[in-house]
């Protein structure tokens, strides 16, 4: 399907959004959608949800569609929260006394607003409408669950209720389409994914592969940075910061059972302290893996006063599970950071092609370190 929108003042000029978008969700599969801003998602979520029609192709549901588009989705303002539901309720056939009361019940109580219910929705917070309009939506069991961008909406306790709402409604069956720039919620909620950009499906696969494909491609890299301490300007600059492998420096793949080093250049003027080089690496959640300090046995790694430096930090194989991770470098001075690197290079580690098919990677499970252990089995013989 294709869908464009006439360009406001010119009536010749249309802007095309989509573009020969094709896909298939199966009954109780998950689908993650991604992209920069414009490339397209919430407008694929409104053909997909009936709010607007396409221009070329067709859209094809069997089942019942549920759609939270963006806060208040659906809702009147002017109208209590009882009142909205008892509306939801009875457009959805939903209409008989007591059907209404029981699903109003159930509904006030997953979104915890029994002090609230009577009021106009008007003047409900973003967390109130969100916890309505999820709760709505949820619990009349849909077929189809459509959400843009608002899990990150709420308190933690709900959004982990929300998540446990939506593997229930998995488990039963039900089918998902996820919008998020969250790339943590797309890989934890969905299987599958698409990258949208430009109005197309630049790609398509498992949730973990076309994030890691999307963090790749467009992620900026930096290298050069300059420093204020305390307020004062040092003459110092770090640069050429990147991801060297130590048996293939042409290859840019990093397998498991790969070491690699991981490079920079500091310049410092004459004037400059004594520091050290303090390293954070980062999953694709951004939690920090380590924040280790090079190893040094003076108390400062660089010392004080003008040189150029070329700094290599090892990291061992065997390490990093596959997927994306962000670097991070500090220059620090005791307790004063000098110089902050953020995101300034990053580095992926690939499955060894031997074990591609193994049930360890075969089972869709993430997690940031696989170290090799030495694993002993002993047989046991019984007297």
């Amino acid at each position: 399907m294709s869908k464009s929108f006439l360009l406001k003042g010119n009536s010749a000029n249309h802007l095309k959004v989509l573009s020969e978008i094709s896909f298939s969700l199966n009954e109780g599969e998950s689908l993650g959608i991604i992209g920069k801003n414009g490339s397209g998602k919430s407008t694929l979520l409104k053909l997909i949800s009936g709010i607007i029609k396409p221009d070329h192709g067709m859209i094809s549901i069997w089942g019942k569609v549920s759609s939270i588009l963006d806060l208040g989705f659906g809702m009147i303002p002017e109208l209590t929260g009882r009142e909205n539901i008892d509306l939801w309720c009875r457009l959805e056939g939903k209409a008989t006394r007591g059907r209404t009361k029981l699903l109003i019940d159930e509904i006030v109580d997953f979104a915890e607003l029994w002090d609230f219910i009577d009021q106009p929705v008007k003047n409900y917070s973003n967390g109130m409408y969100l916890r309505l309009a999820f709760a709505a939506k949820t619990i009349i069991q849909p077929d189809l669950l459509i959400i843009d961008e608002i899990m990150t909406i709420g308190d933690v306790m709900f959004q982990e209720k929300c998540k446990t709402k939506i593997n229930e409604l998995k488990t039963a069956g039900a089918s998902l389409i996820f919008v998020s720039h969250s790339m943590s919620e797309i890989v934890e909620t969905c299987a599958d994914c698409l990258l949208l950009a430009n109005g197309q499906i630049e790609k398509s696969g498992s949730a973990r592969s076309v994030v890691d494909f999307y963090l790749d491609t467009n992620e900026q890299h930096p290298v050069e940075f300059s420093c204020l301490a305390d307020g004062l300007s040092y003459d110092m600059l770090l640069n050429e910061i990147k991801v060297e492998h130590i048996l293939s420096p042409a290859s840019p793949k990093i397998y498991y059972s790969d070491s690699f080093n991981i490079s920079m250049k500091l310049e410092k003027g004459g004037q400059t302290p004594a520091c050290n080089v303090i390293i954070y690496v980062y999953d694709y959640k951004g939690l920090v893996m380590s924040d280790s300090v090079v190893y040094r046995k003076q108390s400062s790694f660089i010392p004080a006063g003008k040189g150029d430096f070329n700094i290599k930090i090892y990291f061992p194989p065997f390490l990093f599970n596959r997927g994306t991770y962000t670097v991070s470098i500090e220059i620090a001075e005791r307790n004063t950071v000098l110089i902050q690197a953020q995101n300034c290079c990053k580095f992926i580690v690939s499955t060894d092609e031997w074990e591609k098919d193994e049930p360890w990677n075969s089972g869709g499970h993430f997690y940031p370190f696989r170290p090799r252990l030495d694993w002993v089995a002993q047989k046991v013989i019984e007297t």
